[in-house]
């Protein structure tokens, strides 16, 4: 990410698009089970940032639907939702917000 991430920024700024301060987790994609998770929030700095995941029921509609991330996504899931993970973002005070949040957050923040 940090060998495109200058000219992400360039367009997103070109056309207004906001975006988090750091983004994690594109070399766990696939592989992002609870303990993964717990190192990648550990990694979380002052700012917003963005961890990747793919988040999704292993049902009869995913295994259709074909593609790649299918029992991962099950997996990233289950990490998500464990108290684990949920102990390490309170404990870390860590604020869980949307990209709507992350607007408003960037309008607060940015000199008029």
């Amino acid at each position: 990410m940090r060998a495109v991430s200058h000219r992400f920024d360039s367009i997103a700024s070109e056309y207004g698009l906001n975006s988090p301060d750091y983004f994690l987790g594109l070399a766990t994609t696939g592989q992002l089970g609870t303990k993964e998770l717990i190192r990648l929030i550990d990694r979380v700095r002052e700012g917003s940032t963005e961890i990747m995941l793919h988040p999704g029921l292993c049902d009869a509609d995913l295994q259709n639907y074909g593609g790649r991330l299918q029992r991962e996504r099950q997996k990233e899931l289950e990490a998500l939702l464990s108290p684990d993970s949920r102990r390490v973002v309170a404990k870390g005070g860590i604020r869980l917000i949307n990209y709507r949040e992350l607007e408003q957050a960037d309008a607060q923040t940015t000199p008029a």
